[in-house]
């Protein structure tokens, strides 16, 4: 059993043709009513950087996540969380950043895996924000909204969707969910 509540799920998921052509499809027809104003939103501009900007996205939109004053987190959160910063520029201000580059490949040094030019899996995070279920991903303009949902039901309001990018490739068996919850 998770412990709750659950703020985010993290969706590792094959990076296929048929996902490249769901996007597609769903970007004819969304707009951004849908989408709470407030929600923070960044384009993915690094190489191999989506797992970090899948959790930077869960971290920095769940409203009851305190960082501690004067931390990284804190700081960056301010500087790009603004509505005078756009979604490109913020991707454009973390591939500068010399801090995270830095703990981004200590990160990536320490991991179990073989580092890769070529990459064929991809991260996005799903969120509730204010009553919506949100779908972080920075190779796409906005964040997605997949209906309503509350801190209760989230879970349960997620698994179809996450179901789905399951079902765009039945074939593969490389899938992943990480949930951000609370420590036991």
């Amino acid at each position: 059993m998770l412990p709750k509540p659950i703020r985010a799920f993290i969706l590792l998921f094959p990076f296929s043709e048929a996902h490249l052509k769901a996007s597609e499809l769903e970007s004819k027809t969304l707009t951004m009513d849908k989408v709470p104003k407030g929600v923070f939103f960044m384009k993915q501009r690094a190489m191999n950087a989506c797992g970090t900007i899948a959790l930077i996205h869960s971290l920095f939109n769940c409203a009851d996540i305190k960082f501690a004053e004067g931390s990284f987190l804190a700081l960056k959160k301010v500087e790009w969380h603004s509505e005078k910063v756009s979604a490109s520029d913020v991707g454009k201000l973390f591939q500068s950043s010399k801090e995270l580059i830095t703990e981004h490949k200590k990160a990536v040094e320490e991991g179990k895996t073989e580092v890769q030019d070529s990459v064929s899996s991809h991260f996005i995070a799903f969120v509730p924000v204010e009553g919506q279920l949100l779908e972080f991903d920075g190779n796409k303009d906005q964040p997605i909204p997949h209906g309503p949902t509350s801190l209760e039901t989230f879970p349960a309001d997620c698994t179809p969707v996450l179901k789905a990018f399951m079902e765009r490739d039945p074939g593969a068996v490389n899938f992943s969910i990480m949930a951000l919850a609370p420590s036991q």
